[in-house]
């Protein structure tokens, strides 16, 4: 089981180039993704969404690959004329003739491009440092998002037992409250065949109808494939968010059904217990990937 909530970096360099990468994401019922990287890389970003989805598969997903030149120390900046030229004729034309005052000239420097790097160049054999370093953040993400994931499967595992427990109250008290409804239909039965003109036949089949109607048997069955359902679910690593709400889903239904069903102190008790396990859980879930 993986959680939605993870954290991890990673990096690799070679004689020119730092390349950082960290991931961070939060849950979200889809995959959604956030890439911030350097211009220069961005030949590089369908190749990185690529790798990204085959380990990540739902949540929000923030990546951050930062760039740095090792190389920085030496003398290559240079202005861009030709566009620091246009930016400067334009707002004369707006604002009238005149000289720029320092720190106008240093505020229109502040342009992206304005300033470029003559001999800067992330070639194809530079390509590999960016997948090192998301390999190494893939991994200390997975490492975090399992961690949380185990602590969420413990909670959920000890939510699910109780659900058992409770489960067995409603197994235990079924066949009791179906044989009190059964006397108490008998008794009204023996009443009113005692009238005349009552059709008995018909009074018997309406008899087993209502009983059918009234039994939780097959909802407890349903119920108790479920929750065995999602134990197995719980121990798998890969994504399990969607079909264990989905389950939750089902068990809710089964629970308010018997909660309509039946009328027992203690199964009412036991209904209401499997009722706040189940919101629990699924709250949970929101956060497995």
């Amino acid at each position: 089981m993986r959680s939605m909530t993870g954290f991890g970096a990673g990096t690799a360099e070679n004689a020119q180039w730092h390349v950082s990468v960290a991931i961070h994401s939060v849950n979200h019922k889809r995959l959604d993704w956030r890439i911030s990287m350097p211009q220069i890389l961005r030949p590089y970003e369908v190749e990185l969404r690529q790798a990204l989805s085959q380990e990540i598969f739902r949540g929000n997903i923030n990546v951050e690959v930062r760039l740095e030149d090792l190389a920085a120390g030496q003398a290559r900046w240079a202005i861009n004329e030709s566009l620091l030229a246009t930016v400067a004729s334009h707002l004369n034309s707006q604002v009238g003739e005149g000289d720029f005052s320092r720190q106008e000239w240093l505020a229109l420097l502040q342009i992206p491009h304005m300033i470029e790097d003559q001999n800067l160049s992330f070639d194809e054999e530079d390509k590999p440092l960016i997948f090192q370093a998301l390999q190494a953040a893939l991994a200390n993400y997975s490492q975090a998002a399992l961690a949380e994931g185990d602590r969420l499967a413990a909670d959920l595992d000890q939510r699910l037992e109780k659900c058992v427990t409770n489960l067995g109250v409603l197994q235990e008290v079924a066949p009791r409250v179906s044989q009190q409804l059964e006397e108490k239909l008998r008794d009204k039965l023996e009443e009113v065949l005692g009238q005349a003109g009552v059709n008995e036949q018909r009074l018997m089949e309406e008899l087993v109808y209502f009983m059918n109607r009234t039994s939780i048997e097959e909802e407890l069955v349903r119920l108790d494939s479920h929750i065995k359902k999602l134990k197995d679910l719980f121990k798998e690593e890969g994504p399990i968010g969607r079909e264990a709400d989905f389950y939750l889903q089902e068990m809710n239904r089964e629970v308010n059904t018997c909660g309509s069903k039946i009328n027992d102190t203690r199964g009412s008790h036991a209904v209401v217990e499997l009722k706040t396990l189940i919101d629990a859980m699924r709250e949970q879930i929101q956060n497995i990937a």
